[in-house]
Parts: structure tokens; C-alpha cells; sequence
């Protein structure tokens, strides 16, 4: 037996939560405009939390409809409408085009990326990003040219429409899954270009701590495989605490899962054992039901080699069907 992990498969939309001082900011007008944009720009994403935080602190009850208090809040409400609006067309948009793109080979894709505005969509380059990773266990070759695709269109997206840090986001987590497709293809070399390129690129974007988090972990992954595990293992463990920091519990298990492989590595078993299970009681099982089941394997085999047979092999039984 060996451990089943090999492929992140992290989630695109990966952004972090504004605080809720910066909520309340935001409904009373006092927020800056280009923090407001940042703080508009996650509430488009759907996220509900933050929603329900807003929905409670927007003005309840008779309102002076005359006051400059009052003409404020419409117009912000009535511009974040306009954007979901905009934002929702732009994603629909999105999955028509990458229908168009899937009809055409990989070489007719790139062309077409690079040729045509059509296709400089925020949500084609998450979309294609999704596919990256869907496919690094199914088929990692054609999973890096996705990550080709999907670097050639981020580095298209128009500064003007989306702002430059934000820009610069996408091109860093593009160029990072890059370099993770290249690692699963066994291309070091060019999985460390890729790597870089991507910290340059995060460097010059947002700060979001979440962009950070997830290059930490694909790099980590790659350091595993050039054995170095120590280097690793303190990157999962600056992950992690970024995950533990911004909320992110299915992400912060994730990486503790990750960084068990690196302690069994070392011959720590009982240490993988730990990180293991403490990572299983965050994972988000109906949100990533495949590595929920690879980390219950990889604890069976832990066990094993701890010497904990009849555990191990409960756990085996248990996961089995």
C-alpha cells in the first residue's frame, strides 16, 4: 500500500473573507474605494456568509428618504446590483465558452485564447483552472495542457475590467497550477520555473493570504518529491496556519493531510497518525468526497506500519464499499 495523495485539487474560487469591521464599513459608506471594490467583488462570488453578515447590518425600518445618508446607500446597493448583474452574465458566458473551446483540439484552444477577446473571461480562467485539477488523476498530461490554456487566458485578462492585483492573482494561481501539472508529470525543472513565476506574479497582486496558502501547498507537494521533506513540511505548516487564520477548515485538513505523508516519510508514523486524523476532522467529506476517502486509506496504512493492525484493518472495512 501507499499513500493515494498526489494531486491537489484546491478549489479555484479561493478568496479570503473580508473582516467584519470591513462589513460594516462598507454598509455605513466608510470604506475606501478600492477596498470597497475588493469587498464587492468577494460578496459577487456568492459567499454567503459574508451575505448574511451584510443583510443584518443594512438599515432596518422607515428610512429618511431625503437624507445624503440615505441617497449614499441606494446608490451603493444599486451598483452592487448592477454587478451581480454584470458578474452573473460574465459566468454564464463562461461555461458557453468553454463548451466552444472543448470542440476544438488543445492547439486550436490556445489559438483561439490568445486571438480572440471572447474568451478574456475572469470565469473561462477559473473554469479552466477547475479542469486542471479534475484531471491531474485522470489524465495528467491532458491536465497540463489545460494549464497551458489556462495561462495563455490569464495572462489576456484586460487590467482595465478586473484591476491589476487582481490580474496579478489569477496569472500567480495560473502559473501555479502550472507548475503543479508539471510536477505530476514528473517535469521538475519546469514545475520550479512555474513555481516562481507564480510568487512573482502573487507578489505584485492583492496579498490575499488564501493565493498565498495554496502556492505553499503546491510547492510544498513538490519538495516532497525532490525529498526535500523538512523544507516540505514547513510549508504545510505555513498553510496551515493561514487556513487555521482565514476561517478555511476543509482547506486547513487538507494540508494537515498532506503533511502526515511527509511525517511517514521521515518514519514518524505516530506523528502521521495525529496529523491525519486531526486533519480527517476538518475535511468537508460532501465537498471533496475523494480525498476524504484517500486520507481514511492513508491512516489504515499509518496504523499498519505503527503496528495498530485490528484498527487498521477496521478502517479498511469501514471504507471499503
Amino acid at each position: 500500500m501507499r499513500e493515494l495523495l498526489s494531486f491537489a485539487s484546491y478549489p479555484m474560487t479561493l478568496m479570503a473573507h473580508p473582516t467584519e469591521t470591513a462589513l460594516e464599513h462598507f454598509v455605513s459608506g466608510e470604506l475606501a474605494t478600492e477596498e470597497t471594490r475588493d469587498v464587492v467583488r468577494h460578496l459577487l462570488t456568492g459567499c454567503a456568509q459574508c451575505r448574511e453578515v451584510t443583510s443584518k447590518l443594512w438599515p432596518v425600518g422607515p428610512a429618511d428618504r431625503s437624507s445624503s445618508a440615505y441617497a449614499d446607500l441606494k446608490l451603493r446597493v444599486d451598483d452592487l446590483r448592477a454587478r451581480e448583474a454584470d458578474v452573473n452574465e460574465e459566468r454564464e458566458q463562461a461555461r458557453s465558452l468553454l463548451e466552444e473551446l472543448e470542440a476544438h483540439p488543445p492547439n486550436r484552444r490556445t489559438l483561439l485564447v490568445l486571438n480572440s477577446k471572447r474568451y478574456h473571461n475572469w470565469f473561462l480562467a477559473d473554469l479552466i483552472l477547475a479542469r486542471v485539477l479534475d484531471l491531474g488523476f485522470k489524465d495528467p498530461g491532458e491536465s497540463l495542457a489545460y494549464a497551458d490554456l489556462a495561462v495563455a487566458l490569464a495572462d489576456r485578462l484586460p487590467a482595465e475590467r478586473y484591476r491589476d492585483a487582481l490580474v496579478n492573482d489569477m496569472r500567480g494561481r495560473a502559473w501555479g497550477a502550472l507548475g503543479n501539472a508539471r510536477r505530476v508529470n514528473s517535469d521538475l525543472k519546469g514545475a520550479e520555473g512555474a513555481f516562481a513565476r507564480a510568487q512573482e506574479l502573487l507578489d505584485e497582486g492583492t496579498g490575499d493570504p488564501l493565493e498565498e496558502a495554496r502556492l505553499l501547498s503546491w510547492r510544498a507537494m513538490y519538495l516532497k518529491v525532490r525529498r526535500e521533506i523538512t523544507t516540505s513540511t514547513r510549508l504545510y505548516d505555513k498553510a496551515i496556519s493561514i487556513y487555521r487564520r482565514m476561517g478555511e477548515e476543509h482547506h486547513m485538513g487538507r494540508s494537515m493531510v498532506d503533511k502526515a505523508a511527509n511525517l511517514s516519510a521521515l518514519g514518524d508514523f505516530e506523528g502521521a497518525i495525529r496529523s491525519t486524523e486531526e486533519g480527517i476532522k476538518h475535511l468537508d467529506p460532501e465537498f471533496d468526497p475523494r480525498f476524504a476517502l484517500a486520507a481514511k486509506h492513508n491512516l489504515s496504512l499509518y496504523l499498519h506500519r505503527e503496528g495498530d493492525i485490528d484498527r487498521a484493518m477496521g478502517l479498511l472495512q469501514e471504507i471499503l464499499p
